[in-house]
């Protein structure tokens, strides 16, 4: 009786030990969330810092001229007042933000318009991190850029269509840079060379 009475207390610590290593592992894992959040909502802009994150990595559809686009935003907010705000980070080397982010944005803005019809904000924030020389990155800065409308959107669609087509002739890139990056450089008559 005794050495079965050792073998039942024996089994109820190591239940408890294990209940008690799980919680506590479960507390760090939220201590070092909670740190995370508050550290980085200090750097946000005022709206976003008191918003509400509703989309974070999630594969949605942007209609574009009736035809779907997928598009990943990563991180979508609704603002207290009532603002779904697009968030999309990008690691470089300087604080700066492109007619691509812009672009990318406006897409992740109307796929998010389908889901929350007159909410969605004509503007969304580029979460910069900049990479330091030697490795490692600051923290991030947060850019403000104007989203472009659902016609312009269209008219980038229809004019890549035509270039896909051949009906439309492609111009080249005033950035040297951009050009240098483009996808279809091997093929564009008007790519810097």
């Amino acid at each position: 009786m005794g050495s079965a009475l050792i073998v039942v207390v024996g089994v109820v610590l190591a239940i408890a030990g294990a209940i008690l290593y799980v919680q506590s592992g479960r507390q760090i894992q939220q201590d070092a969330r909670t740190e995370y959040d508050l550290g980085e909502r200090s750097r946000m802009p005022p709206e976003l810092a008191t918003a509400t994150l509703i989309v974070s990595e999630r594969n949605l559809g942007a209609t574009v001229a009736g035809s779907r686009i997928a598009v990943r935003p990563d991180q979508v907010y609704r603002t207290r007042e009532g603002r779904v705000v697009t968030v999309e980070t990008k690691t470089r080397t300087r604080v700066s933000t492109y007619q691509s982010d812009v672009i990318e944005m406006s897409l992740q803005a109307l796929a998010m318009e389908d889901l929350y019809p007159g909410q969605v904000a004509p503007y969304g924030y580029v979460r910069v991190i900049i990479r330091r020389q030697g490795g490692g990155t600051a923290p991030p800065k947060y850019v403000r850029v104007n989203l472009m409308s659902r016609d312009k959107i269209e008219a980038l669609y229809w004019r890549y269509q035509g270039i896909v087509d051949g009906s439309i002739q492609p111009t080249c890139n005033p950035s040297r840079a951009a050009c240098a990056r483009c996808s279809h450089r091997a093929v564009c008559p008007a790519a810097f060379l």
